[in-house]
């Protein structure tokens, strides 16, 4: 797709800019889905958040980019120069996968990623440790053995099995759901910020750097955030709960400050501040929520949760865009106040269980 757009001249090709377009957002979801999937095949029981962060949170050091990128653009000169880079960048890393890109490594890191192997068998999963992954899941009648292999048509009706076994399990419909839901609408608000902020007398470049900075922060956060759960604190549900309360926080009071309701002088700075809090947060809850749907829907391949989160995701996403120019902007912001609000009050009933590690512990 960025290739595609390089070869735009003038109206008639701009057939290929809308191409290019179509195709860099068809690959949006599959790049969302598959991180807990990597990290699940790759990495040590205290090392999969923080790379399912990394993989998950890269698209936001392109998004961080993408709303400063276009100040310097002027002129179509620029406009032309701007799309070759990205057009190279993109062909130079789709080169260095078709080069090398391994599905799984030479020697599972954890038997859990054994599903990942092209050769295994079943026979590497012991009676006892089967009877570890039964053990309360109401997934089980349609889990996916460890090491299983299918046909096109099975597949995809084991596909279809165990996606709707996740979305009606208490547990995991919540984490989806409240993860979906929630990173979804964020991504429709961060596209109409520059929109929400200009009737504020902020100028499109105050906007945009605002934007890069959220982006930046929410980076940051969670890796950090990916790295405490691996090694100091492996508590899913209190971590979503603490998140999703300071997101909830930071945009109401991004909110009332955009209505001038804090005093005037305080305005200003309470906006940009409450906005870099609110990104630090929100971010931080996407490798969270993909390792808990991971470790909650055990045996079942990690993709599938992360998969249904791309997909209400994108779905939640669409709809606000939609919908911001019926809406007034004080709108938009409590509606993003308002899913946080709803995933705190959600992910209190969630029960946390870490059945895919303890099936790995126990194997160990």
């Amino acid at each position: 797709g960025a290739v595609m757009r390089v070869f735009f001249n003038g109206h008639s090709t701009f057939w290929l800019v809308g191409t290019g377009q179509l195709l860099n957002a068809a690959a949006g979801p599959i790049l969302m889905t598959v991180p807990p999937a990597i990290s699940g095949a790759w990495f040590a029981i205290d090392e999969r958040t923080l790379a399912t962060a990394m993989a998950s949170l890269v698209g936001y050091l392109g998004g961080a980019v993408g709303f400063v990128v276009g100040i310097p653009v002027q002129t179509p000169a620029d406009l032309r120069l701007l799309l070759y880079i990205e057009g190279g960048v993109a062909l130079f890393f789709f080169i260095l996968i078709v080069i090398y890109f391994p599905a799984a490594p030479p020697t599972p890191p954890t038997l859990s990623a054994t599903r990942r192997q092209p050769h295994n068998t079943a026979s590497s999963v012991d009676d006892e440790q089967k009877g570890l992954i039964h053990k309360d899941s109401k997934l089980d009648n349609h889990h996916h053995h460890p090491g299983g292999q299918h046909d096109g048509k099975t597949g995809w009706r084991l596909l279809l099995s165990q996606s709707i076994s996740l979305m009606v399990t208490k547990d995991s419909s919540i984490l989806f759901f409240c993860g979906g839901i929630l990173s979804g609408i964020y991504s429709g608000w961060q596209s109409v910020l520059i929109n929400i902020l200009l009737p504020l007398g902020y100028s499109q470049s105050e906007g945009q750097w605002l934007g890069f900075i959220n982006s930046a922060v929410g980076m940051v956060s969670g890796l950090l955030i990916g790295k405490i759960h691996d090694k100091y604190y492996k508590q899913f549900k209190s971590l979503l709960l603490i998140i999703y309360a300071c997101t909830a926080a930071s945009f109401a009071v991004f909110t009332l400050s955009t209505e001038g309701l804090f005093f005037k002088n305080s305005s200003n700075v309470l906006i940009y501040v409450s906005n870099v809090v609110g990104g630090f947060a929100i971010n931080a809850f996407i490798p969270i929520v993909l390792e808990a749907l991971g470790e909650v829907t055990f045996p079942s391949p990690e993709d599938v949760g992360s998969g249904l989160v791309s997909l209400l995701n994108n779905i939640a996403c669409f709809i606000f865009i939609f919908i911001s120019d019926y809406i007034p902007p004080v709108l938009m912001n409590w509606l993003l106040t308002g899913a946080a609000v709803v995933a705190f009050l959600l992910t209190l009933f969630v029960k946390q269980r870490y059945t895919r590690s303890e099936f790995d512990l126990h194997a160990s």
